[in-house]
């Protein structure tokens, strides 16, 4: 399922940008800055899924 939710948000997101969800934002939340873009309803997803877009990573 997480492959076809990447798979999908991939297709939404704009040139350059770079969309993930929720559950991955939980993963990487301390190693990146994101903005919330807003919810998607995608192909294949039953509810909308809420998706942010990561502006820079976090220099350690």
């Amino acid at each position: 399922m997480l492959h076809h939710v990447a798979s999908r948000l991939c297709d939404e997101a704009k040139p350059g940008q770079i969309l993930i969800s929720p559950r991955v934002l939980m993963a990487v939340e301390d190693a990146v800055t994101v903005e919330p873009v807003g919810e998607f309803t995608l192909k294949g997803i039953r509810r909308p899924l809420a998706a942010y877009n990561v502006l820079a990573a976090v220099s350690a």
